[in-house]
C-alpha cells in the first residue's frame, strides 16, 4: 500500500501535468487480430518407392582389394582427391555389416532418403570387404557400387582411406540443393 508521504510526494511531482488534448482521432493497433483459422488438410507426398534392385543382374563382381571408384560432372579434381583422402566431415555412417542384399537394399534406400532431406553432403557407407563369402566374391560391396550410380544426388564416391574403412567402406558425396 502507498502510505500518505508517498501519495503527497507523487501529487507534487505530477503537478504541472497536463492531459493531451483529444484530436478525435483513434490510434490504430499494432498487431491484426488474430484470425481462426480452418487447419488446411494436409497433403501427403507419396511415398518414395525402393527402386534398388536386389537381382545379380548388371553387378560387377568385386573382390575385396578392388577400389570403388564413380567422379561425376560438376566436382573438380582437387575435390575429388579430398573425397579421396577422406578430408571432408562425415554427415551420416551407415553400416551393412552382415547384412543380407535384400536388407542392404532397403536400408541402404531409406539412409538415402534421410541423408537428402537433412542435406548431408558427404556419407559413408560400411559395405565390409565380403572376406567370409564362400565363393571370394563381395556381395555386398559389388551390390553397393552398382546402387550408388542408381541415385541422382550422388555426385561421386570413393572407397575409404585406412582410417576411415578401407576398402571395405566407401566414402559418397552428394549434390548440393
Amino acid at each position: 500500500m502507498i502510505d500518505d508521504e508517498d501519495r503527497a510526494l507523487f501529487r507534487a511531482e505530477m503537478a504541472s501535468v497536463r492531459p493531451l488534448r483529444s484530436s478525435g482521432k483513434r490510434a490504430l493497433s499494432a498487431q491484426k487480430p488474430e484470425v481462426a483459422r480452418a487447419a488446411a488438410p494436409k497433403v501427403l507426398a507419396p511415398k518414395p518407392q525402393n527402386f534398388l534392385t536386389t537381382d545379380d543382374m548388371g553387378v560387377e563382381w568385386l573382390d575385396a582389394d578392388q577400389v570403388l571408384s564413380y567422379c561425376g560432372n560438376g566436382l573438380s579434381a582437387q575435390q575429388f582427391k579430398q573425397l579421396r583422402l577422406g578430408k571432408f566431415s562425415i554427415n551420416a555412417i551407415l553400416d551393412l555389416h552382415g547384412d543380407t542384399v535384400e536388407g542392404a537394399a532397403e536400408r541402404l534406400f531409406k539412409f538415402m532418403q534421410r541423408a537428402q532431406a537433412r542435406h548431408c553432403r558427404v556419407i559413408k557407407i560400411i559395405h565390409g570387404k565380403g572376406l567370409h563369402a564362400s565363393d571370394g566374391t563381395a556381395k555386398l560391396k559389388s551390390h553397393v557400387a552398382k546402387w550408388l550410380h542408381r541415385f541422382d544426388k550422388v555426385l561421386a564416391f570413393h572407397s575409404a582411406p585406412p582410417n576411415l574403412g578401407g576398402r571395405g567402406a566407401v566414402l559418397v558425396m552428394l549434390r548440393r540443393d
